[in-house]
């Protein structure tokens, strides 16, 4: 295959069911032959190309290119992705990223003054935002009202993730160890703001045992290392940690990313089955 695959399986309702009033341009749901069209497969966007049937694009996104300045944003590099992927017939799957881990911290350089954590990650060093900075939360949430503002509902979008905070916006800061922490109250805001803010498109939370996610019905969940059994495992106990979280499919949509050592053996044995092949020829 020419790219890594993400498994996406969205349990959806009516609350993010991707309808829109907005007039945007987007692709008929009759030319789209899968009966859920945000279920299945997603390729990435940096490598789009390969040969297993998908209508999902996986679309990460740096802060810096969308944050440019104090409560001001520009989505046109956004735009950009999200027309890409529809060209392609693909819906995205959007997450805004602030610590790139590997690549580089992209924060907005009017924010250069937030206190940052050096980690090393690899052989080399990188630097983590102080997530609990009021001037650098205040932003974040600015640009989430903002965002909902612009693209709740857009048909371009099946799922947004709540990324922003943490290693490659996935809500931790493993590789800081005990030198960094996110106090509940960022997390309050954070994810509240989310919830507050949308009301059609789909968000999902990397850590649904994080404080305040189970006070938000509408968010639903991502696993980052879906099929691997240690991180599975890892994920039901978060489930655990609250009565309510369990039984968030029927809200909201659970989703993941397929662990990539995992993914040579499982698409070879579903190459095998008859069930696959016909799905194939019907994309």
């Amino acid at each position: 295959m020419a790219s890594l695959l993400l498994i996406l399986s969205c349990i959806l309702t009516s609350s993010c069911d991707g309808s829109s009033s907005n007039e945007v341009d987007d692709i008929p749901l009759s030319a789209i032959k899968t009966a859920n069209p945000l279920m299945g497969f997603a390729t990435w966007a940096s490598s789009p190309k390969n040969d297993v049937p998908c209508s999902l694009e996986y679309v990460p996104v740096h802060f810096s290119d969308v944050l440019t300045a104090s409560n001001t944003c520009d989505f046109s590099k956004f735009e950009e992705k999200l027309n890409a992927a529809k060209k392609r017939r693909h819906q995205a799957i959007v997450r805004f990223i602030i610590d790139d881990t590997g690549t580089g911290l992209y924060l907005p350089s009017f924010l250069s003054s937030v206190n940052k954590y050096a980690y090393t990650y690899g052989e080399k060093t990188y630097k983590s935002p102080d997530y609990n900075d009021s001037t650098l939360l205040n932003q974040i949430l600015f640009f989430i009202g903002k965002l909902a503002k612009e693209y709740d509902g857009d048909p371009r979008i099946a799922n947004i993730e709540t990324g922003l905070i943490g290693h490659w916006g996935e809500h931790h800061v493993h590789y800081c160890k005990d030198k960094q922490s996110i106090s509940n109250d960022t997390w309050k805001q954070f994810f509240q703001k989310f919830s507050d803010s949308f009301s059609e498109t789909c968000i999902s939370v990397r850590s649904p045992s994080h404080y305040w996610v189970s006070e938000c019905d509408n968010l639903g969940y991502y696993n980052d290392m879906v099929y691997s059994d240690a991180d599975d495992e890892y994920f039901r106990k978060m489930l655990a940690t609250d009565s309510a979280l369990p039984d968030r499919w029927k809200l909201s949509m659970v989703t993941g990313e397929f662990a990539p050592p995992e993914q040579v053996s499982f698409l070879a044995d579903c190459n095998k089955s008859s069930v696959f092949n016909k799905y194939k020829e019907r994309i």
